[in-house]
């Protein structure tokens, strides 16, 4: 079955083929006025440009030019080294290592969920020690020593806060017991 051959012979169409459009302007002629002073003014001058053409004394062009890229020090010559992070230093997006501990204390007294997941990681670590060898006499030593600075307790805030902020410091402590 073949398809009927379609052509627009009604007037309707050809309406649509005038040139002519309303919104093109009338007048062909038209230029452009300034009015007031310029926003805009340049002092550019190739001054700089031309350097480049002439010799070192300015006279003339040698057929020649200097690198100046391989006589100066780039700006960034280590910038993938420079934006790391150490840890007594500031990181790439300027949160210092002082910060990062305060932001993780901070988390720690107002995050319940990171301050449960800290607490059930202390009180995992935080097992009992069994002493084993030595003499009897050094045994009880250490017993009473655990007892004098309270080994659950110092181990509890030592693993608390070494998982809270990685910072942990031990005191010395002078006294006297009997073992």
């Amino acid at each position: 079955m073949s398809k009927r051959k379609y052509t627009k012979r009604s007037e309707y169409w050809k309406k649509f083929n005038n040139n002519e459009h309303p919104s093109r302007p009338t007048e062909n002629k038209f230029e452009p006025e300034f009015s007031g002073e310029p926003f805009y003014t340049s002092d550019a001058s190739y001054s700089d440009i031309s350097k480049a053409r002439t010799s070192q004394t300015g006279t003339s062009f040698t057929g020649s030019r200097n690198n100046r890229v391989s006589q100066k020090n780039p700006i960034d010559r280590f910038r993938s080294i420079a934006i790391g992070m150490l840890p007594y230093e500031y990181a790439s997006d300027g949160v210092t290592a002082r910060d990062a501990i305060e932001l993780c204390q901070k988390a720690y007294a107002n995050v319940a969920v990171f301050r449960n997941a800290i607490d059930i990681m202390s009180e995992f670590t935080n097992t009992d020690i069994y002493l084993e060898g030595g003499t009897r006499k050094s045994r009880e030593f250490f017993e009473e020593w655990f007892k004098r600075v309270n080994i659950i307790g110092l181990k509890d805030q030592y693993f608390r806060e070494y998982y809270r902020s990685g910072n942990v410091f031990l005191y010395r402590i002078d006294g006297r017991f009997k073992a």
